[in-house]
């Protein structure tokens, strides 16, 4: 059964004063083609004693099951886990209110280059999102998406698709990739795979190309 709370991405100031900041709560909306009761992305803040506050909808969206936050703090990206078919799960771009956290604006959305997305995390100098497709019933690949200079996302421009499979079946059957992140240079995309039970260093020929 997929947990209803996802994740929470925290949005913490640079502050020596304590004072309130914000978080980001991803959430399944469906579980099995059942809806969960949740509507979408949540907003949450955290008070200066850490006390949290009732988490509020945000945008209404499907399965946006992980979010990060640019290190600007100006965009967030979340992918939307709706394990259909691969082209059905998508990874979404929205810009912050300029006047605060109030609000969203949407920049788009692209196919998460598979299925399943779980994990999504930015290059070192922000110039590209790497995907992490789990794969239920299928190997888990990464996709690899160009980000604009307006934040917004590009279809991919390379698919990684690790092959492998691990003792215990039919779980690991294929490889599923559902962690990643890449050297400090941006070259490699180091991946954590279930499926077969490996850390993997893949080379990312999209930085070698630009």
């Amino acid at each position: 059964m997929k947990k209803l709370l996802a994740l929470i991405v925290m949005s913490i100031p640079v502050c020596s004063v304590a004072k309130e900041f914000n978080g980001w709560v991803g959430t399944y909306t469906t579980s099995n083609g059942n809806p969960t009761g949740s509507a979408g992305l949540y907003s949450m803040s955290i008070g200066a004693s850490g006390e949290l506050r009732e988490p509020t909808l945000f945008v209404a969206t499907e399965n946006p099951s992980f979010v990060i936050q640019s290190p600007s703090g100006r965009y967030l990206y979340f992918v939307n886990e709706n394990s259909i078919a691969e082209g059905a799960d998508r990874v979404s771009a929205y810009e912050l209110s300029r006047a605060g956290n109030s609000g969203l604006r949407l920049l788009g959305s692209v196919s998460s280059g598979g299925v399943d997305p779980c994990y999504i995390s930015l290059h070192p100098r922000n110039r590209w999102l790497f995907v992490a497709n789990f794969g239920v019933k299928s190997s888990g690949s990464i996709a690899v998406l160009p980000v604009a200079r307006d934040g917004s996302l590009r279809e991919a421009v390379q698919i990684l698709r690790p092959v492998g499979s691990g003792p215990a079946l039919p779980r690991q059957q294929h490889a599923h990739t559902h962690q990643l992140s890449t050297t400090p240079d941006g070259k490699y995309v180091i991946a954590v795979d279930l499926g077969a039970d490996k850390i993997r260093s893949e080379e990312h020929t999209s930085e070698l190309q630009s």
